[in-house]
């Protein structure tokens, strides 16, 4: 995409930037339309954007789809981290370990589960 050195910290930076702020308000949003529901809408913000930025044609593109993710990723982790220290409250420790590990795979492996998936992909293209 031939993007410049600010354009990329940009890109990394809208989406964090973006999630903090909207952490903020995230406990306000989940007490007013429940946990599970904001789950739920975070979820569908995130598929949404990171399958939209995924078909980016332009760096501006990009770096606004990913702030976008980023309100969907918002919503998303810290109502989880609260819905799974609820669900266990006299094992908060063992809540918080079991989120961050999961968290933790997720990172892990996602991105060779999606560049496993994306060379699957290229190659069936070719052979159609």
């Amino acid at each position: 995409m031939n993007a410049t050195p600010a354009q990329t910290t940009l890109l990394f930076t809208s989406y964090m930037l973006v999630t903090g702020v909207i952490m903020l308000f995230t406990g306000f949003i989940s007490t007013r339309i429940g946990a599970k529901r904001t789950i739920s809408i975070g979820l569908i913000i995130i598929v949404l954007f990171a399958a939209l930025a995924g078909r980016s044609q332009t760096i501006s593109q990009l770096i606004s789809l990913r702030a976008g993710w980023g309100f969907g990723n918002a919503l998303f982790l810290s109502t989880a981290l609260t819905a799974i220290v609820s669900v266990m409250p006299e094992k908060t420790e063992q809540a918080i370990m079991l989120y961050e590990g999961s968290m933790g795979i997720g990172m892990a492996v996602g991105p060779l589960v999606g560049g496993r998936w994306g060379v699957f992909l290229g190659v069936f293209r070719f052979m159609a």
